[in-house]
């Protein structure tokens, strides 16, 4: 397997990741502003924080050198849940087209992974993708956390219980 087919299948979460569509499936519309327990952040506020940074890196990659927040606070949203089912299932689609955006560019066979996107850092495509990858399967395991307090894992797919 190349590099980037292997980057593929972690950006969507194989093996020891969920499948991270998958574990956004089945949610109560009542569950998804729910913070059980001492929880800083919703089901809602991690997705919503995980798409601001894919659209973050998506933007740093396509060379538009997006402004870097002063304060982590910035990437949160207030809100704790979504206004209706609409909005929930609009923030789930925006966050599969990114991750199809970041899956077709790791698919061109052109596409320069080792090209400087952040000379500050010396940060290449590659970097900015394997960023990625890994920021969401951090947060994806709060929201599998959160689903488990909740009472709601595993998800129709399934996913792992043990």
């Amino acid at each position: 397997m190349t590099e980037r087919e292997n980057l593929q299948r972690l950006l969507y979460g194989e093996g020891a990741h969920a499948n991270v569509l998958n574990a956004l499936e089945g949610l109560d519309e009542k569950l998804l502003g729910a913070r059980p327990g001492d929880a800083p952040h919703s089901i809602f506020q991690i997705l919503w924080h995980v798409i601001y940074w894919q659209d973050y890196e998506l933007a740093s990659i396509a060379g538009e050198h997006p402004s870097y927040p002063s304060h982590a606070i910035e990437s949160w949203p207030q809100e704790t849940a979504p206004r209706n089912l609409q909005e929930w299932e609009e923030t789930i689609q925006k966050f599969a087209a990114g991750l199809n955006r970041f899956e077709a560019m790791l698919a061109e066979p052109a596409a320069d992974f080792g090209r400087v996107v952040n000379l500050e850092k010396n940060e290449n495509v590659r970097d900015l993708i394997v960023m990625i990858i890994v920021h969401n399967s951090h947060h994806f395991g709060q929201i599998i956390m959160l689903r488990q307090q909740l009472g709601s894992w595993p998800p129709p797919k399934g996913g792992d219980t043990w």
